[in-house]
């Protein structure tokens, strides 16, 4: 793997693409997400939207 990283890194160079290391960018949105998709699944988000949308007689309108 770390053969493949250093071959795409010089790729990029050579192709005047700047790479940059931040490995703390975006951690706590990584989680945030991550929980985020957790809890759609457990509730069963999708499977109600689906629901919803298929319903004429709801009352409601999705967009």
């Amino acid at each position: 793997m770390r053969r493949r990283r250093a071959d795409a890194l010089t790729a990029a160079g050579d192709a005047g693409i700047p790479v940059i290391n931040t490995p703390d960018y975006g951690t706590t949105e990584v989680a945030d997400h991550a929980v985020t998709l957790a809890l759609t699944l457990l509730r069963g988000v999708k499977a109600c939207d689906r629901r919803l949308r298929r319903s004429n007689d709801s009352g409601l309108r999705a967009s």
